[in-house]
């Protein structure tokens, strides 16, 4: 194999600029990283810009970023092949232990990759997406480097769903969660929990997926804060809202919104709205909720991210629905299609359409409804959405049941649950109940009471259903001639709905209750927030004056000394004596003075103890400026309290960081706030 080094002779090595961390990659950003290349190689100072980086890019420029992307992918290719390089197909069993140079060259590659694989997903062309993270898999597996490998695992997560390949796509996610564990590296680890934590919560594998998201924001917290805080908050707060505890789950994404910014996480920004404005729509607070997906709407369209952008729309329809705004709920929906037809997968244009037929049934357009319904149906047999396709049954249940078609609507229910009992048992009692309904319009009594008998004291069933079954029964006790036991039934069901209109009541004020408790206490904790931030400043200000005092003090000190050495001490005694005195005044204790340093640590008690345990190897020195840095004090105020320049400065915090284990990404500050 000959060495690259010996075919290129241009430098290698040379400094090559890095894509911002958390930036998108835009066309006119990967033409700046290509002019830096100059007297370089391009493929590679650009391939180092790009590594390590999940491929996030702009949908909009997939077209022209895959054209440039492709033919520096082919010119690094080349080289590679003409120096006797492969990737790796086999397996680990090829690994080879290349000279460092080359394993440089050979992830370079595959960062590339990694990103023209991302174009092929966005121009909807997942089988191009998918061969390609394949030849970067081989690359990283050629060089060894398990980051890379991790982060191109996860890039094959949602092409294999664009595939429906669900069983693929959990696999790649568990593949890049146990290659970034073999890594030891901690950014890739967080981000591969968050990854599967994601896939988990949409398959209702709530345990699991809480499992992995606590162990996520354990790592957070026991180290620098990482770019994934949000995101694995969000997903914990995802969870909660499953689980109806909507109140942690609100807390919970506004603590991730604050740490998630418009300019640097838009995408990430943009998803944890979505779920805001879903809980807000769970607790029927509608307003809330069109506002939050408003704002999605305007993030994903900033971003080109024409799928993100279709759902915002897809929840906007679903905030006007249930206002019974159906004008408004139709023009969402058309907003909705027009952005999914950019759109990659196939989920969003199913959930439109399902939206849509709800939307004609309740319009009394049936035909229209039935027809959608039919084309979901022939959707689902290549696309398995087990939801949906019970949604399609249940709604031409109830077109057939409108039109009087009781044999139809028959068939469509017991179709519909059968999917229940197969996928979502919760919801069989509700579709029995509506089964028991039909039975009874075709007079078959005896059928209806055996299937009453079988959801009796379903725990399930709310007290709406509850009212369904009683007068049910009051139905058939009527067509018996038993009367008496009729007006029982009718009595028991009047009392349930009173109950039922009290405990709605009782659930409009518990929400709107959660919705009030969570803003107070997110304005106290703004408040707090904002009072410790502004004392911190206000002392650490004083703690710059004290300084400068001390400063002038020694000066004038010095200069005194200095005229009483020059005096004669048979001349000027009272001169002498005066001079003396206000010496005396200017130091009035010759014990050891305070720092005025330590005074900071009295704003948060707890914050050089909490600095300490999770940072235990900091030095006194370094531990001082951790204090004057959160406490929001300029560099040249700093530099003057610990008696520094400015270059002994720099090389401090370069030290501090080193020491925090910090990545350039991170800021400082930022980490120092939250600890």
């Amino acid at each position: 194999m000959i060495p690259i080094q010996s075919i290129n002779p241009i430098r290698p090595f040379m400094k090559a600029p890095s894509l911002p961390p958390q930036s998108y990659l835009t066309a006119q950003a990967l033409r700046e990283l290509i002019r830096a290349a100059r007297g370089g190689f391009p493929p590679d100072s650009v391939g180092r810009g790009l590594r390590y980086h999940s491929p996030e890019l702009m949908e909009g420029d997939a077209e022209e970023l895959g054209d440039l992307l492709a033919g520096l992918a082919a010119t690094a290719r080349e080289r590679l092949h003409d120096a006797g390089m492969e990737p790796s197909r086999a397996g680990r069993e090829e690994v080879i232990r290349l000279p460092k140079r080359e394993r440089e060259y050979v992830v370079n590659m595959a960062a590339l990759l990694a990103y023209l694989s991302a174009c092929h997903f966005y121009r909807r062309h997942p089988t191009e997406a998918l061969n390609t993270a394949n030849e970067a898999l081989g690359w990283c597996i050629t060089a060894g480097d398990r980051i890379q490998e991790s982060i191109i695992w996860r890039l094959r997560a949602p092409i294999r769903s664009a595939m429906n390949d669900l069983g693929g796509e959990e696999e790649d996610c568990r593949k890049a969660l146990a290659v970034a564990r073999d890594s030891a590296d901690r950014g890739a680890i967080i981000a591969s929990l968050g990854n599967l934590c994601s896939f988990l919560i949409v398959q209702w594998r709530l345990d699991e997926a809480e499992e992995l998201s606590t162990e996520g924001l354990a790592l957070v917290k026991g180290g620098p804060m990482d770019r994934h805080y949000p995101t694995l908050l969000m997903h914990q707060a995802r969870i909660m809202m499953f689980r109806t505890r909507y109140g942690e789950s609100i807390s919970m994404l506004r603590e991730a919104l604050r740490w998630s910014g418009a300019d640097e996480q838009p995408m990430e920004r943009a998803a944890i709205l979505a779920h805001l404005g879903s809980v807000y729509l769970r607790l029927e607070h509608y307003q809330q909720s069109i506002e939050c997906q408003h704002e999605v709407v305007m993030l994903a369209e900033t971003l080109g991210a024409h799928g993100v952008q279709g759902w915002g729309y897809y929840r906007l329809a679903e905030a006007h629905i249930s206002l019974n705004e159906f004008d408004r709920t139709e023009e969402m929906l058309d907003r909705a299609e027009q952005c999914a037809r950019n759109d990659p997968g196939r989920a969003l244009r199913l959930s439109i359409a399902a939206k849509r037929a709800q939307l004609f049934t309740f319009r009394d357009r049936h035909d229209e409804a039935a027809d959608i319904c039919r084309m979901i149906l022939h959707e689902v047999t290549t696309l398995p959405r087990p939801d949906l396709e019970m949604f399609a049954h249940k709604t031409l249940a109830d077109v057939a049941q409108r039109r009087g078609r009781y044999d139809e609507a028959e068939k469509e229910l017991c179709r519909a649950i059968g999917i229940s009992d197969r996928d979502f048992p919760q919801r069989s009692p509700t579709l029995r109940v509506c089964l028991a309904e039909i039975i009874h319009l075709l007079g078959r009594n005896a059928d209806v009471v055996n299937i009453l008998g079988g959801i009796a004291d379903v725990p399930s069933l709310n007290l709406a259903e509850q009212v369904r079954v009683i007068r049910l029964r009051g139905a058939i006790a009527e067509a018996n001639g038993d009367i008496r036991k009729a007006l029982e039934h009718e009595r028991e069901a009047t009392a349930l709905e009173r109950t039922l209109l009290e405990r709605r009541a009782e659930e409009s004020l518990k929400n709107a209750r959660i919705v009030a408790e969570t803003d107070r206490l997110e304005r106290e904790a703004d408040l707090e927030r904002e009072h410790r931030r502004r004392v911190e400043h206000e002392l650490a200000e004083a703690v710059v004056s004290l300084g400068e005092r001390d400063r002038m003090v020694d000066a004038v000190e010095q200069k005194l000394r200095i005229a009483l050495k020059g005096m004669e001490a048979s001349r000027e005694k009272s001169a002498v004596s005066v001079v003396r005195e206000a010496l005396k005044e200017l130091r009035p204790s010759s014990g050891r003075q305070e720092s005025p340093l330590h005074y900071l640590a009295g704003i948060d008690t707890d914050f050089y103890r909490r600095l300490r345990v999770g940072y235990p190897d900091l030095t006194p020195k370094q531990e001082r400026l951790c204090g004057l840095i959160r406490a929001g004090l300029a560099s040249k105020e700093i530099a003057t309290l610990m008696d520094l320049e400015a270059e002994g400065l720099k090389a401090l915090r370069k030290r501090l960081r080193k020491r925090l284990g910090l990545q350039p990404a991170d800021r400082l500050e930022t980490v120092l706030a939250a600890i």
